[in-house]
Parts: C-alpha cells; sequence; structure tokens
C-alpha cells in the first residue's frame, strides 16, 4: 500500500544520504585542515544517524506491526539523544581548562 511505498522511498533517500556521508567523510578525514577535520566529524555524524535511519525503515518494512513500530522508534530515538549527549559531555571535558599541577 502507500505507506510501503512512502517507507521505501524514504529507505532508498536515507541510503543515498548515508553513502554521501560516508565519501565527505572519509574524504575529510585524512586532511589536516581543522575546519575539515571538523565537517569529517559532522559527517560521520550524519552517517551514523543515517545508518539508524536505515536500520528502523528496514524493521518497518519487514515486521509492520504496530508495536514493532513503537519499540524501533524509541529505539533509534535513544540511540540518537545518547549520541548526542555524549558529543556534549566530550565537548564540555575538552573546553574543561587544564592544570599546571
Amino acid at each position: 500500500g502507500g505507506e510501503k511505498g512512502r517507507v521505501i522511498v524514504s529507505l532508498v533517500l536515507a541510503i543515498i544520504a548515508a553513502l554521501t556521508n560516508a565519501l565527505l567523510y572519509f574524504n575529510y578525514r585524512s586532511m589536516k585542515n581543522t575546519i575539515l577535520a571538523v565537517q569529517a566529524k559532522n559527517h560521520f555524524a550524519k552517517m551514523f544517524f543515517n545508518i539508524l535511519v536505515i536500520v528502523i525503515l528496514l524493521v518497518w518494512i519487514i515486521v509492520p506491526t504496530v508495536t514493532a513500530k513503537s519499540y524501533i522508534d524509541l529505539v533509534g530515538s535513544l540511540f540518537i539523544s545518547g549520541y548526542l549527549l555524549l558529543c556534549g559531555i566530550k565537548v564540555i571535558i575538552d573546553k574543561k581548562p587544564k592544570s599546571d599541577e
């Protein structure tokens, strides 16, 4: 039906986005420029989220029950929240002034 067709279109777009971000990540990560190093981290995060969306959409197609959809959405949201939380903690730790002891 209609919902499955929309999910398949979303899946194709997520795969294209994941491949694009993977290509940019692998291209930028080896460069010595600080701005491009930050861009590499940005594309890695996007690639991670794209892969997560791909997994979620595959579950939606393979197990189309309402219960499975609810659980996979919750798990996906927890993964994204956890990743963002860890990135935020890393930024705070990295910005802490170092003591000269």
